[in-house]
This record gives structure tokens, C-alpha cells and sequence, in this order.
């Protein structure tokens, strides 16, 4: 896998000693209650489980970054292409950054690297990304990143967070 450089961040590959730092980003509530598989409180056994899920389904249908700062080296969030079907160029994107480092452009700058990424390297055509109806911030990044409304799904997706069942839409990106 590739490491990915922009002006102000390094997207790398998850590494065992990034344990620590996860935690401290995603170990919120604020993060975790508008994401479906993140438990909270987030525990030193979750982090090592999800960095050794990582590590281990690279080669299958998941590639997934954890997003650095350059100026510090501080892991800042997380960006995974998920349901990586090759063969009909398509993904799902997901994302999350730690609370302190909202609304400073970041979330911007690895979601148009990952983009890039995925239709120049990987010839992805297709991206999608599910989002909570009520993340309104969320969304009105990833519709400036060109992200579109296809259509508002049918169940319900739970956070693992909270046991609060959440509405969610699915939105698109195609390459242009």
C-alpha cells in the first residue's frame, strides 16, 4: 500500500504502536456516536483489535490510512476504502477525525487525496459512503468533496456507541 502526502498530512498504512494514539482521538463520544461500529469507551483491546483487523484484511477488500499531521507526526483520524470491488471499480468510503481537529480543513484534504487515490491508482470509478441523517457537517464536506444524495436507505444503522438507531443516506461520487 502507498503512502499518500498532501500539503498537511501523511496518509500511511496503520501500524501496532498507533494504539495509543487512536484511543485518544477516537475514545469520544462525540466521535463515536455518529459511527456505526465504534464502541465507546474505546479500550486499548479495541484499538489492538482494529489495527489487527486492519493489517490483516489489507490484501482482501478494505484499505485503510491513519491520518497524520505533519507539522507534529500526531495521528489526527482515520480513512478506509471499504467493499473494495475491483473488478466493478467500485468502494465505500469512510472516514473520522478526533474532535480537535474538526472544521480546520483536514477532513477535506485526505478525502480529496483518498479520491485521488482511489480513481487514478486503483481506476476506481464508483465511490459511495454512508452518513447519518443528522450529521450535517459531515455531509456538507463530503458534497463539497463531490459526494451526491442517491438515496436514503431503508433500515436503520445502529451506533455501537450509544444503541441508538440512526437513519442514514447513501451518497455517491463518480469519476468524472
Amino acid at each position: 500500500m502507498q503512502t499518500i502526502l498532501t500539503e498537511r498530512l501523511t496518509l500511511r498504512k496503520v501500524k501496532s504502536d498507533d494504539a495509543t494514539q487512536i484511543i485518544q482521538q477516537i475514545n469520544n463520544i462525540n466521535v463515536s456516536r455518529l459511527m456505526s461500529n465504534v464502541p465507546y469507551p474505546y479500550t486499548k483491546e479495541d484499538a489492538e483489535w482494529w489495527i489487527e483487523h486492519c493489517l490483516k484484511s489489507e490484501s482482501n477488500d478494505r484499505i485503510h490510512f491513519v491520518i497524520i499531521r505533519n507539522i507534529d507526526q500526531k495521528l489526527i483520524g482515520g480513512i478506509d476504502l471499504m467493499n473494495l470491488q475491483l473488478e466493478h471499480k467500485r468502494a465505500q468510503l469512510g472516514y473520522w477525525l478526533g474532535e480537535d481537529y474538526w472544521r480546520m480543513g483536514y477532513g477535506f484534504e485526505a478525502g480529496q487525496a483518498i479520491i485521488q487515490y482511489a480513481f487514478q491508482k486503483l481506476y476506481l470509478e464508483i465511490l459511495t459512503l454512508n452518513i447519518f441523517v443528522e450529521n450535517k457537517a459531515s455531509r456538507a464536506l463530503v458534497q463539497k468533496l463531490g459526494f451526491q444524495q442517491k438515496h436514503r436507505a431503508n433500515d436503520q444503522l445502529t451506533a455501537k456507541s450509544t444503541g441508538s438507531k440512526h437513519e442514514y443516506d447513501i451518497l455517491e461520487l463518480k469519476m468524472s
